[in-house]
């Protein structure tokens, strides 16, 4: 049953044809309108340590600034760093275009790009600002759920976008071996192709590796940021240091997918609206540094 009004007093018609082009959508990295939380716009310093420009609708770590020769004016904010799988729990908010009036630009990179040093806008995680971030499509799927779903959702940190909730997989790795070759790398040899391990700089967790090398077992399970890559069954990935520090590595090894991934519980986000295929979402080559706009991406606005 549902509940009707036998008379609709302000029924809004259009002629047939004439309004077909969705206009729902939004831009990856701007806030929605919102008086009480506007005044919680922050910036900080894109720390030294990043080895990629910042752009809005990223997940960012604020540190406390200590006066130096690179950051002398601690009065210009925090030190703003890209949260990544190893410091996802550390979380502190999301960098936004709001008021970016000073990143940079171009015909070939029109995405608002900021480079070391300079200010990054974001809001605070618990302001109740609203943000659009980047989406998998098939977070579609969650509409209808509630809006602190925890288990519904993760933050996809290779990709820098929301995702369903996977569970981890896990792929048997046959070998892995230290050497001193691009400053330290293990190669790693697996038994099947390793899900999310497509390019160089992905990420990749290990367990059950072991090692009688001065580092211990600690020094081969964990995170891990592909080094080189040749398939993903074959790649290398860094781990600077000794041979001695490393040892001989052994065990039941397994590469568990998923794990890179950060769920975010509602006290990081909780998602309120979802739009698939109208939305600009940025897209980022490595290769050339430019950041482009994909204008058929999806998004979903999160609430932080």
């Amino acid at each position: 049953m549902t509940a009707n009004i036998t008379f609709n007093p302000v029924l809004t018609t259009n002629a047939f044809g004439s309004f077909n082009v969705k206009t729902d959508g939004y831009i990856q990295g701007m806030a929605l309108d919102n008086p009480a939380a506007r005044y919680f716009l922050s910036g900080g310093i894109l720390a030294s340590t990043e080895t990629l420009p910042m752009w809005g609708g990223l997940p960012i770590v604020e540190s406390i600034p200590t006066p130096s020769a690179t950051t002398p004016r601690t009065e210009l904010g925090g030190i703003i760093t890209r949260a990544t799988a190893m410091t996802g729990a550390g979380i502190t908010g999301w960098s936004v275009f709001d008021q970016q009036y000073a990143a940079i630009n171009s015909p070939q990179s029109p995405v608002p790009l900021v480079g070391t040093g300079g200010q990054v806008n974001f809001y605070r995680s618990g302001c109740e600002a609203r943000i659009a971030v980047a989406c998998d499509a098939s977070l579609a799927s969650t509409d209808g759920d509630a809006i602190n779903l925890a288990s519904t959702w993760q933050w996809n940190f290779k990709g820098g976008f929301l995702q369903p909730y996977t569970a981890t997989a896990t792929v048997s790795i046959t070998s892995m071996t230290w050497a001193a070759t691009n400053g330290g790398q293990i190669a790693i040899v697996a038994s099947g192709a390793v899900p999310g391990v497509a390019t160089v700089g992905d990420l990749i967790n290990i367990s059950g590796a072991t090692t009688g090398g001065t580092g211990g077992n600690a020094a081969v399970n964990g995170t891990f940021v592909v080094n080189t890559f040749t398939s993903s069954t074959a790649f290398t990935v860094s781990a600077p240091g000794t041979a001695a520090y490393y040892g001989t590595i052994a065990g039941t090894i397994l590469a568990n997918d998923g794990t890179g991934d950060i769920t975010l519980t509602p006290a990081f986000v909780r998602v309120l609206e979802i739009q698939v295929g109208n939305s600009f979402i940025v897209n980022y080559n490595s290769a050339t540094g430019f950041a482009t706009w994909n204008q058929t991406g999806s998004t979903a606005i999160i609430l932080v």
